[in-house]
């Protein structure tokens, strides 16, 4: 009777260990995975800035302000209390004389 209780026993353990075991290697998948996709998420922010910087610098603080007032009628936050900037959402275009001279994500 007690060799039965002890080999139900070891065998609960046995496959509680293997369910813990499964659980392990499942979630190292799903970090690798989340990895992957932060980097995917990473590149489509590079080459999105990218696209905007080519759009926007160089030209002048006027044509952004139209463009800030159609997104802030939308709901976009729009922060244009410093001098020198125009945070724009996750967007911040510094400006020198009226011209747009850097786009950069706000950090």
């Amino acid at each position: 009777m007690i060799r039965i209780i002890l080999s139900v026993i070891l065998a609960t353990s046995l496959l509680a260990n293997f369910y813990l075991f499964v659980r392990l290697v499942d979630a190292g998948v799903m970090l690798d995975n989340t990895r992957s996709e932060v980097r995917r998420l990473h590149d489509r922010a590079r080459i999105s800035l990218g696209f905007v910087q080519r759009a926007w610098v160089g030209k002048g603080v006027a044509s952004l302000s139209g463009l800030a007032s159609a997104l802030e009628k939308e709901g976009l936050r729009i922060d244009d209390s410093e001098q020198d900037a125009v945070e724009i959402g996750d967007l911040r275009f510094e400006v020198k004389g009226g011209v747009i001279v850097r786009v950069d994500y706000i950090d």
